[in-house]
């Protein structure tokens, strides 16, 4: 597994490692870290946010996190090492079945998402403060809009010198870097 060190804020950690390096395994061990340590019920799955690329890797986090929970129960090696304990209390067991149940319970309030989905969720929170409609639909051919988006700006450049500056300044650099990797 790769150990790259994460971004450390206050109430959010980053990892930022490449593929396959087991990053889903590394937060989803965090998450579940993050509930059995500490006083019972500090944390609340409505205040724990995990975020990830791909729906799969979403999938997969909260697989393993439910997993990594039903390990610690029954006193396997696994739950032992998701701990980094040699072993585990009968209040800790205990505390990770209920965890377990609490998740199954209340799943709309088990927060491991794709950033799309995270994002679109906001919006969709903010919609009235935006003046937008909350049934809004994101879309996902984004081609046609950034041509129409950037027909639309080389218009406006035609009569804003700054962005017409601006459009010759990105001309001359990317004819540049096509003339280097030819």
């Amino acid at each position: 597994m790769n150990k790259d060190i994460p971004l450390k804020y206050q109430g959010l950690t980053a990892v930022n490692a490449s593929a396959g390096s087991g990053k889903t395994h590394a937060l989803a061990k965090r998450f579940v870290n993050l509930f059995l340590s500490g006083p019972q019920k500090a944390v609340s799955f409505r205040n724990v946010l995990a975020i990830t690329f791909t729906r799969k890797a979403s999938k997969e986090m909260k697989q393993r996190i439910i997993q990594f929970f039903k390990e610690i129960s029954f006193d396997t090696d696994k739950g032992k090492e998701v701990l980094d304990s040699p072993g585990l209390s009968n209040a800790l067991k205990t505390r990770a079945r209920l965890l377990v149940d609490e998740i199954l319970s209340n799943f709309d309030f088990f927060q491991v998402q794709t950033i799309d989905s995270f994002m679109n969720s906001m919006l969709k929170a903010c919609a009235f403060r935006l003046e937008r409609s909350a049934s809004y639909e994101t879309k996902t051919d984004h081609k046609d809009y950034l041509s129409q988006s950037l027909d639309s700006e080389i218009e406006k450049a035609l009569h804003d010198t700054a962005k017409k500056n601006l459009f010759g300044e990105f001309l001359s650099r990317l004819i540049y870097v096509e003339n280097r990797l030819s």
